[in-house]
């Protein structure tokens, strides 16, 4: 009975021989992991302390390079928010892909011409590009202006969903853009609003378009003035019969009749307020409408004058060009003491031949 006892005891002793021997070379294997890795960095250290002049001089090349690097990188861009008239979506577009050609083309005097600037500042010029905005308060305002316009029964009917569909699908029919210019150098924004616009003062169909919409608009408003100065008159006369009737002790103001159909019987001060005020309702969103149709091209919010600079891709530049400059000094070191490896190793085997 004793055998069995015995024998379990021994292959317990010995399990637990085995976690233990398990154990001990573990923690030998991770001693012996560090040691080496302590020599290690020791002989990194001799090493740095033997090269820390070209290392140095990698350092500093590569710090110098970032800067060259990022003074030539950098970017600023501007942007702006546009509201053509007149149908001036397509010279727009037209004028974009003019200033990008000769970009392009680096021509930089025409480019300078076209824009009314200095050369030095068009030279730093790299790009222009327009995207329609779609945006629901502007739509909005063109949906309401556009049902304005229509007098027949059927425009009335164009839901505003339709419409906003129809601003998604022909890109022609947009009236806001948002144009964003890239340069080099922040100078280059100088007086770019101005001029930019400018470029569409000088377009003949265009400004003829807006001579004969603002001459409509203004004809308009001196009718709506002349009917303004009318109403006036006939209220003077209506209050002057009034007080005469008043004096005489009449009852006949409640069959008076003042030139007008609407001016007529005892409706007649409500009937003329209403009109004036349908008027006064009428010259506003008329004169609102000359403001805004006042340029061919409209700059909502303009360019800063100094640009905005973009964000650079690459983080720490000077950092990391640095560190590019010590590893590329280590890689030459390493390839020096190869090539002397090399040499030596050839050295020897002519000598044992």
């Amino acid at each position: 009975m004793s055998t069995p006892n015995n024998s379990e005891e021994i292959d317990i002793i010995q399990f637990f021989a085995a976690i233990g021997n398990m154990f001990r070379n573990f923690f030998a294997s991770i001693g012996k992991f560090f040691k080496a890795a302590f020599f290690l960095f020791i002989d990194f250290l001799l090493y740095l302390k033997k090269n820390y002049i070209y290392l140095g001089i990698g350092l500093i090349i590569g710090f110098i390079l970032s800067f060259v690097i990022s003074k030539n990188s950098t970017t600023y861009y501007g942007k702006a928010l546009l509201r053509t008239n007149y149908g001036a979506q397509a010279n727009l577009n037209e004028k974009i892909d003019l200033l990008n050609g000769l970009i392009k083309d680096k021509d930089t005097i025409q480019l300078s011409k076209i824009l009314n600037l200095k050369p030095s500042n068009a030279a730093q010029l790299t790009l222009f590009k327009v995207e329609p905005v779609i945006n629901d308060i502007y739509l909005l305002e063109d949906y309401e202006e556009y049902l304005m316009t229509k007098d027949t029964t059927v425009y009335k009917f164009i839901e505003y969903n339709d419409y906003k569909s129809n601003f998604k699908k022909y890109e022609e029919l947009n009236n806001y853009w948002e144009l964003t210019i890239k340069a080099k150098r922040p100078s280059a924004f100088q007086h770019l609003n101005e001029n930019f616009i400018n470029l569409f003062n000088k377009e003949d169909v265009l400004i003829e378009r807006k001579k004969n919409y603002l001459e409509a608009l203004q004809l308009h408003k001196l009718k709506i003035l002349k009917s303004l100065k009318d109403i006036d008159s006939m209220r003077q006369i209506y209050n002057h019969v009034m007080i005469e009737l008043a004096k005489n002790k009449s009852n006949a103001a409640t069959n008076i009749v003042v030139t007008s159909d609407k001016v007529r019987g005892p409706e007649a001060p409500y009937n003329l307020f209403q009109e004036r005020k349908n008027l006064l309702e009428d010259l506003e969103v008329l004169s609102n409408k000359i403001n805004k149709y006042n340029d061919v091209l409209v700059v909502i919010n303009p360019i800063p004058n100094n640009g905005i600079q973009e964000p650079t891709l690459v983080q720490n530049m000077h950092l990391r060009y640095a560190l590019y400059g010590f590893l590329l000094a280590i890689v030459l070191l390493w390839l020096r003491d190869f090539n002397t490896f090399l040499t030596k190793y050839e050295q020897l085997k002519a000598k044992r031949s």
